[in-house]
């Protein structure tokens, strides 16, 4: 679970191959017509338990460094979200035309990654960073949510 914007949609697939052109595409895409702001999620096959999510930033980090173009990561955090280890990177990657702000947040789900990510044109930074930080805050597993609620 996830809080978002209220008018944030989920994005057809043709929306999502449209945005997405390169590599690994994510399987849902949420965001409106007229921000440049969206929230996506892409279950991976690769196996990694909960325990190892930690280190898993490590490699998270070597591989966006070295996709580029210009990929400068910011911040790292390690943190508990009830039973699941979230790790997480701010960082600014450029396309071809614009310098694109993004959160990155990985967990495992069933012993498999999770990628998250949150992002948006970065000459927006000041009005969204916010935003995207109480999204990213909010991220939980329904199973884990369900839990607090009881205590």
């Amino acid at each position: 679970a996830i809080w978002m914007p209220e008018d944030f949609e989920e994005f057809t697939r043709e929306e999502i191959d449209a945005v997405y052109l390169l590599g690994n595409k994510p399987d849902v895409v949420y965001g409106n017509s007229y921000l440049n702001f969206s929230v996506g999620f892409h279950y991976t096959s690769n196996e990694v338990p909960n325990e190892y999510m930690g280190d898993f930033l490590k490699i998270a980090k070597m591989v966006l460094e070295k996709s580029g173009p210009k990929v400068n990561i910011y911040s790292e955090k390690v943190r508990k979200k009830g039973n699941h280890t979230v790790s997480s990177m701010e960082l600014v990657s450029h396309t071809i035309t614009d310098a694109i702000y993004n959160i990155m947040f990985y967990s495992s789900l069933n012993g498999k990654v999770l990628i998250g990510f949150i992002n948006f044109n970065y000459n927006y930074l000041n009005r969204y960073k916010t935003i995207a930080t109480e999204m990213l805050e909010s991220f939980r597993f329904v199973e884990d949510f369900k839990k607090e609620d009881n205590e």
